[in-house]
């Protein structure tokens, strides 16, 4: 007659269950912040490839999530901006320095905004950036308007 023998191995799984928990709270958080946030966000990875924009890039740009991911992005700038901006993404890139530079988009209708555009690295292992783009196209109208009233 074979005896039947069972194995139990209990584990305590309390750690790894707080940090899932403490994951889910931080996303919700990002999520939260880049829903209501009034500025443009996006997320690269360590190759400058976009992976994630907020709604509000989405609304200054006129693209979707969707065609902002990887390089789809670029197709937003301003046709006269594309090779600087191209030349400073890249130094971008490779520096772990907070970046900024002002620049122009356009949306898919025409409209043009000028932008700050503003990047800092992540502090994770992944290489990522975030960045923002502030859109102070009233601020340059003005201050177009300013300067015009001044020379007169």
């Amino acid at each position: 007659m074979a005896d039947n023998f069972h194995l139990s191995i209990l584990s305590d799984i309390t750690s790894r269950k707080q940090a899932e928990h403490d994951l889910c709270v931080s996303e919700e958080k990002f999520r939260s912040l880049t829903t209501m946030s009034p500025i443009g966000i996006y997320v690269t990875d360590q190759k400058g490839k976009c992976t994630f924009v907020n709604k509000k890039w989405c609304e200054l740009t006129g693209m979707s999530s969707e065609e902002a991911l990887g390089d789809g992005w670029t197709e937003a700038l301003y046709p006269e901006d594309r090779t600087d901006i191209d030349v400073k993404w890249d130094e971008m890139i490779e520096s772990d320095k907070n970046t900024g530079y002002e620049y122009r988009i356009q949306s898919k209708t025409g409209e043009v905004h000028w932008v700050y555009g503003q990047a800092s690295s992540l502090t994770d292992s992944y290489g990522e950036k975030i960045g923002v783009h502030w859109n102070y196209h009233r601020h340059h109208r003005s201050q177009a308007s300013s300067e015009s009233h001044s020379e007169k």
